[in-house]
């Protein structure tokens, strides 16, 4: 949905295809996506929203849920770090694993068709549920994979409260500041 994170919603499908079932709202809260405020510290950016920049909260839920991430950064589609990504990608998606196509928003991508050169998935905009035809794969894809059993929901609550006050008191991650401090910035910009 527009209204929404579209990792977050991405992530949804893929954990609930390993079995564990988890709601959106239930990895918000997890991942501290929910509690976490970001400006970009040079003024305002689109990016400071998304779950993997500044504090990385797909890594959180990697973590939590006992998954392996493995993330292909590529920055452009003839590059051998495409391919490599590319690969992998296939070999997931063979073994019946969706994989997240990380670029400005979040697609899930399920299928590819004969000749391995397009990929179709879930695209962040659309707002239907049907698949479609990933025109480009840009900036990078993540494969995970089933490591260990999840956190018990008692820890991963304890730690999701520990986390929210975490965020409101940390000044930055990265290049975006955080919390209290990104309030104080925007007030100021």
């Amino acid at each position: 949905n527009w209204d929404e994170s579209s990792v977050m919603c991405c992530l949804a499908a893929l954990i609930n295809y390993f079995g564990t079932p988890v709601s959106y709202n239930f990895l918000m809260g997890v991942s501290g996506q929910a509690f976490r405020i970001q400006l970009d510290q040079n003024g305002y950016c689109g990016s400071a929203p998304h779950a993997n920049c500044g504090f990385d909260c797909t890594q959180i839920i990697a973590d939590s849920l006992g998954f392996v991430r493995t993330k292909y950064i590529f920055d452009k589609s003839d590059s051998p770090e495409f391919e490599i990504a590319k690969n992998a990608a296939i070999a997931s998606i063979k073994n019946g694993v969706p994989v997240l196509h990380q670029s400005w928003e979040c697609d899930l991508v399920t299928g590819f068709n004969a000749s391995n050169s397009l990929f179709y998935g879930r695209t962040w905009q659309n707002t239907k549920s049907n698949y479609q035809p990933i025109k480009k794969l840009n900036m990078g894809l993540e494969i995970f994979t089933k490591s260990r059993d999840a956190k018990p929901r008692g820890v991963l609550f304890k730690e999701s409260l520990q986390r929210c006050v975490m965020l409101s008191k940390t000044e930055s991650f990265g290049n975006y500041c955080s919390g209290a401090k990104a309030l104080e910035n925007w007030i100021h910009w």
